[in-house]
């Protein structure tokens, strides 16, 4: 839901909440090719339940006798499955002997932070650039998208 702010041509802020579970399947498998090192690996399953709380801010402001849009975003991100990321394998030599191996383990807690700018040079095409991303020691995401769009 927005609430107005008052200031500035659009602006509000926008709290949110989001629940996002996730499921990815791996499929058993073995290499071939290596001989008495070739790999068997088990079959995995590796499962995300994440929430997010923020604020969106959100404001049209005029530059130079032109419409800037601006957004800003703030959140906290709460990971509450297993960070663990266990792969199981064998040498297919001696497949009694497993051992297991761990991934990057993601940071149970994150900032969510995004910018997000646009304005229109025309009554059909417009420019924007944004970035989105999840910061939380080590395991960091990051996305920077730019673009011209027209509508017709």
């Amino acid at each position: 839901y927005k609430f107005g702010l008052g200031i500035g041509a659009n602006s509000s802020i926008s709290p949110f909440a989001r629940l996002q579970v996730g499921s990815i399947n791996q499929a058993g498998f073995t290499e071939y090719g290596g001989g008495l090192f070739n790999l068997a690996v088990a079959a995995q399953t590796t499962t995300s339940v994440r929430t997010t709380f923020g604020v969106d801010l959100a404001g049209g402001f005029e530059v130079g006798g032109t419409l800037l849009d601006l957004g800003f975003r703030l959140g906290w991100m709460h990971e509450f499955a297993d960070t663990a990321r266990p792969m199981t394998a064998a040498f297919a030599a001696a497949p009694t002997s497993q051992f297991t191996v761990f991934g990057a383990t993601p940071q149970r807690d994150s900032a969510v932070v995004g910018f997000s700018a646009a304005t229109a040079i025309s009554d059909r095409a417009s420019l924007f650039v944004s970035y989105d991303g999840e910061i939380g020691g080590g395991t960091d995401n990051h996305a920077l998208r730019a673009g011209f769009r027209i509508t017709w």
